[in-house]
């Protein structure tokens, strides 16, 4: 479903393009002059798209809400999943400057793809076990991204940067005291699990064998079914307070793609004893909001977005 308004002529927008494997997501925000949050959504769609052709649906995207773009737009690219490889990885001796560009061949035994196909860039860690200095690694496939990429340019849009779903959705959990557990799915996917304290990503997870979580009954859930996926949930708390040595998590906040979720938040309440609730979108967002979480990477993307261009201008 199309969800747009009319917008603002003065107002600055952000575009957000997420790929996901079967789909591409396409938001477009408003930005009000010195502001440090979106003003509103202007436009927020999902389309189908074929596996390795995602360009095609982008192109398709961009030239239906041609009349919402503007010249030299800010873009964010977002990649789904199944986009890329996510790699936790000892910190390879190299020079700050050189990091970056010697992933590549630090990664030969770890992914899949050859030195030459990789793009590959990290992320730093807020903090980590004793003794330990890893990196995150992100790595996606060249042949994948360069007709997006070209697809963009060919488009006269601006790229700001490119992102992964687990930074765009941690990007979301905002304005909490204590660190929170965050669990959320996309339909058909594997759950994710994350621990976010002062907005910074300490911990990301996939943990598979949940994707048809929307089909479990009531009798199935006060079973029990979900006990396997407390266990992983509680294995991540210990973690996190145990070896990172971080104050306990207080809340869990979840964002499952059916409705309504209240049983399975009851469930892990009481496997669990912490506070569960369903995420809230944003304020700027609740209006155009997909309400399935669906389009929740393209709204963090946004938010990855506009942090880049504020300390760009700074």
């Amino acid at each position: 479903m199309v969800l747009f308004r009319r917008p603002r002529t003065s107002a600055r927008r952000l575009l957000t393009i997420v790929v996901h494997q079967h789909s591409v997501s396409f938001c477009i925000a408003e930005l009000a002059a010195h502001a440090t949050a979106p003003s509103s959504l202007v436009l927020n769609d999902q389309a189908e798209a074929r596996v390795g052709a995602w360009f095609e649906t982008i192109e398709k995207l961009l030239q239906q809400y041609k009349r919402f773009l503007q010249p030299d737009m800010p873009v964010q690219l977002v990649l789904g999943l199944s986009l890329y490889q996510s790699v936790l990885i000892d910190r390879p001796q190299l020079p700050a400057e050189e990091l970056a560009s010697g992933l590549k061949f630090a990664l030969r035994e770890l992914v899949s793809l050859s030195p030459s196909q990789i793009i590959a860039d990290y992320y730093e860690l807020p903090a980590q076990p004793a003794g330990s200095d890893k990196i995150n690694v992100v790595v996606a496939d060249k042949k994948q991204l360069e007709p997006i990429l070209n697809c963009l340019h060919d488009a006269k849009l601006e790229l700001q940067g490119i992102s992964v779903v687990e930074l765009a959705n941690a990007r979301l959990v905002t304005d909490t005291v204590d660190p929170v557990m965050f669990l959320l799915q996309r339909a058909g996917e594997p759950i994710v699990v994350q621990i976010v304290s002062e907005e910074k990503l300490f911990l990301s997870r996939q943990v598979r064998g949940f994707e048809k979580l929307a089909d479990y009954s009531t009798d199935e859930l006060k079973m029990g079914a979900l006990e396997p996926l407390s266990v992983e949930m509680q294995r991540s708390l210990d973690y996190f307070d145990s070896q990172l040595r971080q104050r306990p998590v207080a809340t869990i906040q979840c964002a499952l793609p059916f409705s309504p979720a209240s049983e399975v938040h009851d469930a892990l309440q009481q496997q669990l004893g912490l506070k569960v609730s369903g995420l809230a979108y944003p304020q700027w967002a609740q209006e155009l909001a997909a309400g399935d979480f669906s389009d929740l990477a393209a709204l963090g993307g946004t938010l990855l977005l506009l942090d880049a261009l504020t300390q760009e201008a700074t």
